[in-house]
């Protein structure tokens, strides 16, 4: 899933260049980190990405490996719920009896052995059965900015890996409730799904029976030069719902794998603190920095020297035509603060 509008990662993400096509750590894109880590393990030819149609031509250049006409372009931007649909569909199509693995595209996984072998054993639960399967990260503290996955009682298996059927799906809790759910044995919900394209699409037509009647009146055309046409014509009138609230909250067969890969889904600029060695004052600095009596800052100025005295909890960064600085306690306000830039015509800085 290759979607997204670039408003969390601004002004270094931009609505043509979102988060997944930039580079956080290391020389690849989180895209580009997504796909390498299926290397071996899943063929390119096999890899489905569906994203809007402004980015194409950039994931063309990030991922010369995938084979163009499996880059699906979504027409508007439907939530995950329509962007499952339309690649269980295209899927079948190829293949009615595959298994699917859903991932999103802009998280960073640092145990890839670990991750491959949870994989590899949801599939195998998922194959065999009904049940849609989901991860479930093992949490190291009452985090509020995950959804929480609480588990019910285990189902029996042959695997090392333990799994569960799922009692509830949570959204992001206040502290409280983070600290309960931590205690109960709850999981952070990953957002990673693995199932057969039958299951996932039976479980549509109960659910979501809209979005499954659009789309599967147009199956037959997906793959073919009349994809684009087709999906122009029912993809805008599909309803915006996620497959959290569309599907797994209401889907009885339901099962969580508990993994600890080293997960982070990057949602902010503070969620660096998580990924990036921090200096003795507690900074991360991306780029060339001098500081005095300046304490947990984050930075991202490359090719410039930043010179800061007296901050705390502050966020900068510099892309050239933009520069935000910015509380770190309010890093999730970037997304108003764009709606202001829009609202005042500056169009050219989303």
């Amino acid at each position: 899933m290759a979607g997204g509008s670039g408003t969390r990662f601004w002004p270094l993400s931009r609505r043509a260049h979102p988060k997944q096509l930039i580079r956080l750590t290391g020389e690849h894109t989180l895209i580009q980190q997504t796909v390498n880590r299926l290397d071996g393990f899943i063929p390119p030819q096999n890899i489905i990405i569906v994203t809007a149609e402004h980015q194409v031509a950039a994931l063309y250049r990030q991922l010369p490996q995938i084979p163009p006409k499996n880059i699906l372009k979504e027409p508007a931007g439907r939530n995950t719920a329509a962007c499952i649909a339309l690649a269980a569909f295209y899927i079948q199509n190829l293949s009615p009896q595959a298994a699917m693995l859903v991932m999103p595209a802009d998280h960073l996984i640092q145990d890839t052995t670990h991750f491959k072998k949870v994989i590899t054993d949801a599939a195998g639960l998922a194959d065999s059965s009904d049940y849609l399967v989901t991860l479930g990260i093992k949490p190291n503290c009452p985090h509020t900015g995950y959804g929480y996955i609480i588990p019910a009682d285990k189902i029996e298996r042959t695997s090392d890996l333990t799994a569960y059927r799922v009692k509830k799906i949570a959204e992001k809790p206040d502290i409280k409730k983070a600290l309960k759910y931590m205690e109960a044995g709850a999981l952070w919900n990953s957002g990673i799904f693995i199932w057969r394209c039958s299951v996932i699409l039976s479980a549509l037509e109960k659910y979501l029976p809209d979005i499954y009647r659009k789309l599967n009146d147009i199956a037959h055309l997906l793959g073919t030069y009349e994809q684009k046409t087709a999906l122009a014509s029912v993809y805008p009138e599909l309803e915006s719902i996620s497959i959290d609230y569309g599907i797994m909250e209401k889907y009885p067969e339901v099962a969580v794998i508990g993994a600890d890969f080293g997960w982070n889904d990057v949602g902010s600029w503070t969620s660096l603190r998580e990924v990036f060695p921090k200096d003795k004052d507690g900074n991360i600095c991306l780029g060339d920095t001098v500081g005095l009596d300046s304490r947990d800052l984050i930075i991202h100025a490359p090719g410039k020297l930043v010179a800061t005295i007296g901050l705390k909890d502050i966020i900068i960064v510099d892309t050239g035509d933009v520069l935000l600085i910015c509380d770190a306690a309010r890093a999730q306000d970037v997304k108003q603060l764009l709606e202001k830039v829009k609202s005042e015509g500056k169009k050219e800085y989303l």
